[in-house]
């Protein structure tokens, strides 16, 4: 009897044992995966082909580059170990880091870094930014740790714009051909691709071999944020979730742990439960404005018209009333955080009801006569803003007859400015700190999205975008900047809006940090686990 006894607590104890085990492994399974909810179908998961903010935001995790800009918003070297500009800039040497891993287990080489730049200005791959890399001439290989970057002028900005684009393995795309090579990108980030469900969901898991090349800079990320300087969970997957109310409902049920781009009505809800954290960064580029098509519509030359639409919105009232105090007003073509932007920039266009209606009376624009506005759906807010705006110069004295697109088709209209997009539209271009990109491609007269190539002084113009482009005295380039935002002033192609904060959270599970002047959360790398 007694020997059955201690059979029987010994066959109790192995099956409590198996029980926790099997519980605990249950347990740990989903809290070693964390969800991050991105609000539309990335166009690729391979940077060489990178087309919108959410492709980069996608395929960071998965890459180590050059060089760019740390949390804090300041430049910052990578798998560059030093950098050697010749006078002028047009001549820029580089010396790599040496260590770093591609997931195959090949190094990370100077040839590998050609290949990158190779592809991301290839035709074939219609990379977004390829313009911004036009400048480079030759990448010349020194030896497998060192190359120079040939320009064919100076290039503004250099130090920030030229090194972030991700590094890619040219044996690797050798060895499965262009097909895999897109569809299954490879990098040496701490981060591999596993699969991609469209519509659904990109799972990435964390490369063991990993070797962080710089340290000392993931270290004092980890340090100011109080977290473990290694990726310390195994799964990251992005769940695609373009309906906001859904993200919120998902991030409240703990199917989600990190959301952005939160409005702020959302944010009574969220702030009742104790186990999420919500953050606030007034530094992220933003920027909603509306355009003004003057070549579809040359009665929008009129100069006092336009100035009458500019000076008839209270922007002000519309971040107090629709986003609750969560941005700023802007004036002038630039984001809060873009180099050239003068908080104290001087301009005839704040809200003035009374010098609108002046403006107004000066103008060749008819009483009566609908102007129409269109606007893309699913801009923050943008069904209460839309009508706000059309009160506002309905007050003026100007008929406007609002009309919503789907935002696919508004991007498609306004990438060929389709006369369907009518004489004016609202829309949102956050920018980077750089200007460059955003002037290239829509102020330039022979840029796609430039609704103004009509423009009388547009050989100006385009001297002087060109000029900003390579300049990289940044004293001599504010000083073009400012010349380009006069000029835009006096006969502008739009007015700008107003900017918004970026309002994220995160459960209480994780940590992690919206990197300042960063326009997506590009740097998902950096979330550790707490919890």
């Amino acid at each position: 009897m007694a020997r059955f006894k201690r059979i029987s607590v010994w066959m109790l104890c192995v099956f409590s044992g198996v029980i926790l085990f099997i519980s605990a492994n249950l347990q740990a399974e989903p809290n070693d995966i964390v969800t991050v909810a991105i609000n539309s179908e990335p166009t690729t998961i391979n940077q060489v082909q990178w087309k919108t903010d959410i492709d980069g935001v996608v395929t960071f995790p998965m890459h180590q580059i050059l060089g760019g800009r740390n949390y804090k918003g300041r430049p910052q070297f990578n798998l560059a170990k030093s950098v050697h500009p010749t006078a002028g800039a047009t001549r820029i040497k580089v010396k790599m880091r040496k260590g770093g891993v591609f997931h195959t287990g090949d190094p990370v080489t100077a040839h590998d870094v050609k290949f990158s730049y190779e592809q991301v200005l290839a035709p074939e791959n219609a990379n977004v930014t390829s313009a911004t890399f036009g400048v480079i001439d030759e990448i010349e290989i020194i030896d497998d740790y060192t190359m120079v970057f040939n320009l064919y002028d100076p290039m503004g900005q250099w130090e920030e714009s030229l090194f972030w684009p991700c590094i890619h393995s040219k044996k690797y795309y050798e060895k499965v051909g262009r097909k895999k090579f897109l569809k299954h990108p490879i990098g040496s980030g701490p981060f591999k691709f596993v699969e991609r469900k469209i519509g659904e969901s990109i799972t990435y898991e964390r490369f063991d071999g990993y070797v962080d090349v710089s340290p000392e800079n993931t270290k004092k990320y980890a340090d100011d944020l109080g977290v473990n300087p290694k990726v310390n969970f195994k799964t990251l997957k992005f769940l695609i979730v373009p309906d906001a109310i859904t993200r919120i409902a998902m991030f409240e049920t703990g199917e989600l742990d990190l959301i952005y781009d939160i409005e702020p009505h959302q944010l009574k809800g969220l702030q009742k439960n104790s186990t999420i954290k919500i953050k606030k960064s007034v530094h992220a580029p933003s920027l909603f404005g509306m355009a003004f098509r003057v070549d579809n519509f040359p009665f929008l030359k009129d100069k006092n018209l336009k100035w009458a639409i500019a000076t008839a919105i209270n922007r002000q009232e519309i971040i107090d009333k629709a986003f609750l105090g969560e941005g700023y007003p802007l004036y002038m073509f630039a984001n809060k955080v873009e180099e050239g932007y003068d908080p104290k920039y001087k301009t005839r266009f704040k809200f003035n009801l009374e010098k609108s209606r002046a403006y107004l009376k000066k103008s060749s624009y008819k009483p009566g006569t609908p102007l129409m506005m269109t606007y893309p759906a699913g801009l923050p807010q943008i069904n209460t803003v839309a009508p706000m705006i059309q009160d506002y110069l309905k007050q003026a004295g100007i008929t406007i007859e609002l009309v919503q697109l789907e935002a696919g088709t508004f991007i498609t209209y306004s990438f060929k400015n389709d006369k369907r997009l009518g004489p004016l539209s609202i829309y949102s271009w956050a920018g980077e700190p750089n200007p460059n990109f955003r002037l290239q491609a829509s102020i330039s007269s022979n840029s796609s999205y430039c609704v103004y190539r009509t423009r009388p002084n547009k050989e100006e113009i385009d001297a002087l975008v060109e000029a900003q482009a390579y300049e990289p005295d940044k004293v001599k380039r504010r000083k073009i900047l400012a010349k380009i935002h006069k000029e835009l002033a006096e006969d502008s192609s739009g007015t700008i809006l107003y900017g918004l904060h970026q309002i994220y959270a995160m459960s209480n599970r994780i940590e992690w940090v919206w990197s300042k002047k960063a326009q997506a959360p590009f740097s998902l790398s950096g979330i550790r686990m707490v919890k």
